[in-house]
């Protein structure tokens, strides 16, 4: 029982990290792909999104 614990907090963990991770990445962006500027409330957006699979 114990090392089920041990592993369920390891990998959210993981996937907390991992979103942070593309959280800051989206974040840092003033320009994507398609040369389209990032407002704030595009970023947020893009951030919601990233979130709805979480």
């Amino acid at each position: 029982m114990k090392f089920s614990w041990i592993a369920w907090w390891i990998v959210n963990a993981f996937w907390l990290a991992l979103f942070a991770a593309g959280s800051i990445l989206l974040a840092q962006k003033d320009v994507d792909a398609a040369g389209a500027i990032q407002t704030p409330k595009i970023i947020m957006l893009n951030i919601l999104v990233l979130a709805v699979p979480f």
